[in-house]
């Protein structure tokens, strides 16, 4: 009998942790859904859209489409999600993730020269604008004041700012006031499209230090690789943020 109990019990947790890493289908996605490591299902069959690890409650999403001249079709979805990671002490604290859910036969323009930029960090993966694949990692230090730009995007002239960080204003106190403000933007020709914005607390306090440290930088080219792959078909998995042990929250 206590067997068939413990039996019973493994199975329960087994499936509960299944449905907690499952994929989610981008058309099931809205305000207050979880999203994990295990990503987002685009297709039946194809590679899922991988997320850092850590547990994402999607606070907004807006669907919006792309004109598309010169093909079959005029235009295609973009989908973009603004997410916050639930664990209040975790090193990456929010994301912002634009995306085009369908594989899409057009050629991709409008790609900057990524090494253009006067970013502290920068990285061009080895692609050029007119790469079949495309992919640019910027990274910038907010020295402070992320909370009071979250507090008041509802109202901030930036189209941007007001649409995907005023979301996040009524989690305020569990966000850094300094921030590593870190973008990827990538595509593939004839596929699709991604970009994606992070918001990380520094390794350092000081603002004299430096706050874009090593396991840092390492993670942003890690994480761009792996979405290279995902864009060109593979499987692939995003590695976790580094915790620094001096991280903060204010």
């Amino acid at each position: 009998m206590n067997l068939i109990r413990i039996s019973h019990i493994a199975m329960t947790c087994c499936l509960l942790t299944s449905v907690a890493l499952a994929q989610v289908p981008t058309e099931t996605i809205k305000p207050g859904t979880l999203l994990s490591a295990s990503g987002i299902q685009l297709t039946n069959f194809g590679k899922p859209l991988p997320l850092p690890p850590g547990n994402w409650e999607v606070l907004y999403r807006a669907d919006t489409a792309l004109a598309l001249t010169g093909g079959g079709r005029d235009s295609a979805p973009v989908v973009s999600l603004t997410l916050r990671n639930t664990d209040g002490a975790a090193t990456l604290a929010a994301m912002v993730l634009v995306y085009t859910p369908d594989v899409i036969q057009i050629h991709w323009k409008g790609n900057t020269a990524c090494k253009e930029g006067k970013a502290p960090f920068m990285e061009d993966f080895g692609t050029t604008t007119g790469s079949l694949n495309y992919a640019c990692a910027m990274a910038f230090v907010n020295e402070k004041g992320f909370k009071s730009l979250v507090s008041t995007a509802s109202t901030h002239p930036n189209a941007w700012v007001k649409e995907f960080l005023a979301p996040l204003a009524s989690h305020q106190a569990d966000l850094p006031d300094r921030v590593i403000w870190s973008t990827l933007n990538a595509n593939r020709d004839r596929s699709r499209s991604l970009y994606l914005t992070f918001f990380s607390r520094p390794a350092v306090t000081s603002t004299t230090g430096e706050p874009l440290d090593g396991a840092t930088r390492n993670w942003l080219t890690a994480t761009g690789k792996a979405y290279i792959d995902f864009l060109e078909g593979q499987a692939s998995v995003v590695q976790p943020y580094p915790r620094l042990e001096a991280a903060v929250t204010q």
